[in-house]
């Protein structure tokens, strides 16, 4: 106890958010939380300890985790040994889900929630074995479990490039890709199978994208064309509005010099009088 002790004075940070009950008010140790926590922790781990015993869950080398590292470790590592000794898959479906990291990111599931769902992770975890099984080698050697999820996070990349080229053409023609064809049997296509799938769905958007930027410039075209009809007939009418306004000036000017020549031969005729 003494040494927990010392760990929650040395390792404040670490501790005062995972147990915040054990520090009072000016963070100094609250004895009676500090008992507390290590009955509650003690507990999980003689239940961990009647798991790994009887095999119920996932053993590997759990067998030799001391007590003081149990309970000095936080609430979130202590659930998970206590969920890896009752449950069989939990290490192996937590290596699933990773690998389809990208997928399960897509469809906006969460680890927590994928590993409290049964259906869901003996679906992937079906679609991994099977995956693996294709993958081995003529002398039956599978590839390790590093090179399993690099291969799956490429397929789970892929998937959903193919499905954003779709979607990005319309809707109907990702609800078909999707209707026609689902992640799982993806998956378990060869590479080559999924290359070609993939080009297709890039040759379809690069269609696509043509056809609409062709489509865009003669609209833009059509525009430019009524613009250039518009402006002309706008020239026109200021052309005209400039030249009745000339010829209007004109006139003003002749009656101007009208007026004048009859005002000067006026006075010319004074003068010679």
């Amino acid at each position: 106890m003494l040494n927990l002790i010392r760990l929650y004075i040395t390792k404040k940070e670490c501790y005062k958010h995972d147990c915040p009950d054990i520090y009072d008010d000016k963070q100094i140790i609250n004895l009676s939380a500090v008992i507390r926590n290590i009955q509650n922790a003690s507990k999980e781990y003689v239940e961990f300890k009647k798991n790994i015993e009887h095999e119920k869950g996932f053993v590997g080398n759990n067998r030799d985790l001391r007590l003081f590292d149990f309970i000095s470790s936080t609430t979130e590592i202590r659930k998970k040994f206590l969920k890896a000794s009752e449950d069989k898959y939990y290490l192996f479906d937590s290596l699933v889900f990773e690998s389809f990291g990208d997928y399960f990111l897509a469809e906006k599931i969460n680890k927590e929630d994928y590993l409290n769902d049964d259906k869901k992770r003996k679906r992937y975890r079906e679609v991994f074995v099977k995956k693996r099984e294709s993958l081995k080698s003529k002398n039956g050697e599978f590839l390790s479990n590093s090179e399993m999820k690099n291969i799956l996070n490429e397929c789970s990349l892929d998937w959903i490039i193919i499905c954003n080229n779709f979607k990005f053409i319309s809707d109907k023609q990702y609800r078909n890709f999707i209707d026609s064809i689902t992640f799982d049997t993806f998956v378990l296509l060869t590479s080559k199978e999924q290359q070609e799938l993939y080009n297709k769905s890039v040759l379809e958007r690069e269609k696509f994208e043509l056809v609409n930027s062709e489509e865009k410039v003669e609209f833009y075209q059509s525009i430019d064309e009524d613009n250039r009809k518009r402006m002309e007939n706008v020239w026109r009418k200021i052309g005209a509005i400039r030249a009745d306004s000339t010829i209007r000036n004109l006139r003003k000017l002749e009656n101007m010099l009208n007026d004048t020549s009859v005002d000067s031969s006026n006075d010319f005729e004074k003068k010679t009088m």
